[in-house]
């Protein structure tokens, strides 16, 4: 997990930790609150991004890295729909290829490919 602040924005990055590694993690306030950016846990699994992490951290972006076509079907539509409800907006490399985010150290970070400078989807 990696948690911090880059360019202006709070990023969470869970890796592949599962829905009982983020139950966990819930139990820490220290490390749990609002994000701007949460890049979605295990290419967007149904095995993590609970609803109870998507509703405490509130993330204004979610970003999913899966391969167009994947044999796992990742994004996980149980997750992609889960996102909707909470309108929680997403986006994904099988749409818009790379994404990235460059940050600077006075503090200004921006995007590249997708996303506009205040975090919208680029449509």
């Amino acid at each position: 997990m990696l948690e911090g602040n880059f360019g202006g924005k709070r990023i969470l990055l869970t890796g592949d930790l599962d829905i009982s590694g983020e139950q966990k993690l819930l139990q820490n306030p220290e490390l749990v609150g609002k994000v701007d950016i949460f890049k979605l846990g295990h290419h967007g699994s149904k095995t993590a991004n609970s609803p109870e992490l998507l509703s405490a951290i509130s993330p204004k972006l979610t970003v999913v890295s899966a391969g167009r076509n994947n044999r796992y079907g990742h994004p996980n539509a149980e997750v992609i729909e889960r996102l909707q409800r909470l309108r929680i907006p997403v986006v994904s490399t099988q749409d818009y290829g790379m994404i990235s985010y460059r940050y600077f150290f006075n503090g200004m970070g921006r995007w590249k490919v997708g996303i506009d400078k205040k975090g919208s989807i680029v449509q």
